[in-house]
């Protein structure tokens, strides 16, 4: 049952249709409010950040995490990871430190650590992206630049999979990895200190396993960073969408060079299908004994 859970979220059953837009998500007409933020205030990735020290109980990782914890019906171990996530990352959804290291799994995804092995070791290292595996199901709808307090902070929007953690990988010299969570709505808003460095960047959004290989990942945004904004990139090859006049039926217009050759083109296949026709007139006559 499981595996079709994942083959059904792999396979963008789930998927969510929301229009690419820098801006936040806000509560709608319909009364849905924004999701939780995640926000990091080191201008670092949160999954290089270190482990914590280790643990008594479950409860103490939970501190540790830059989310809520779900509810029982959601997370039913308690550890950070919904039970979509347990899924995905093949860890035990009844206990909420799967390796037995000391750290519960939640904590350890979101720190960029393999939650089914014990370290030394288990610092995960993301596979390099397949572009077959590209999904709907993960999108990255915007990215802009905002003031929080006195810092300056970069806030990324999108979908994944609802109650889910969402891998943000952003590349451009280097490879930073974050980590978002969507809210029950599919969505998710990452807010980071780190607003990287001036110039091109490209942000996927992805679903990951447990030992970092990507398995699903959305389109990428394309975004330039200047000095006090960002500017989204249209995507190589994506062409720009036509006016109403382009989209008219054009005439077909024949210079004269070209009149001329259609001509005898036509001209030569009328006389091959005349004496095919005659031939083979003549040849019936013949074989009935009738003069040619």
């Amino acid at each position: 049952m499981k595996w079709l859970v994942v083959a059904m979220i792999l396979a963008g059953v789930a998927s969510v249709e929301i229009a690419l837009a820098d801006e936040d998500f806000g509560e709608d007409d319909a009364g849905v409010p924004e999701p939780q933020e995640i926000y990091v205030p080191e201008a670092r990735e949160a999954a290089g950040l270190p482990k914590p020290l280790l643990t008594s109980s479950s409860g103490e990782g939970v501190d540790e995490l830059p989310f809520k914890v779900l509810g029982k019906d959601l997370d039913a171990d308690g550890d950070g990871l919904s039970d979509v996530d347990e899924v995905r990352l093949a860890t035990d959804a009844r206990n909420p430190d799967t390796d037995g290291d000391g750290y519960i799994d939640g904590l350890e995804a979101v720190r960029g650590y393999n939650p089914l092995k014990k370290g030394p070791g288990d610092k995960i290292v993301l596979s390099q992206l397949d572009t077959g595996s590209v999904s709907n199901v993960y999108q990255v709808t915007g990215v802009r630049l905002e003031t929080r307090g006195s810092q300056e902070a970069l806030v990324v929007t999108g979908v994944g999979p609802a109650n889910s953690l969402v891998t943000l990988l952003v590349m451009s010299n280097g490879t930073k990895t974050w980590i978002a969570r969507a809210d029950g709505t599919s969505r998710f808003i990452y807010v980071s200190a780190d607003t990287l460095s001036l110039g091109p960047h490209r942000i996927y959004a992805a679903g990951t396993a447990a030992g970092g290989a990507v398995l699903a990942v959305s389109r990428p945004l394309n975004f330039a960073r200047g000095e006090d904004m960002l500017e989204v990139i249209e995507e190589a090859g994506t062409a720009a969408p036509l006016s109403e006049e382009q989209e008219k039926p054009q005439p077909i217009v024949v210079d004269d060079e070209s009149r001329t050759w259609l001509a005898i083109a036509i001209d030569t296949s009328i006389i091959s299908v005349a004496l095919i026709i005659g031939g083979g007139f003549m040849w019936w006559r013949r074989t009935r004994g009738m003069p040619a």
